[in-house]
């Protein structure tokens, strides 16, 4: 995925863009739901 700069804090004129990778859904899913898991438990 490729985002503009500006949503990032870039400075006028300097036109910077970010690359992100993400990893497969499977791994995604797993990682949601420790967060989630870890919120319940700390914030609940």
């Amino acid at each position: 995925m490729v985002v503009h700069g500006s949503g990032f804090g870039q400075k006028p004129g300097t036109q910077h863009f970010r690359i992100v990778f993400l990893p497969d859904e499977q791994t995604l899913t797993r990682a949601y739901a420790g967060i989630a898991d870890f919120i319940r438990e700390h914030y609940s």
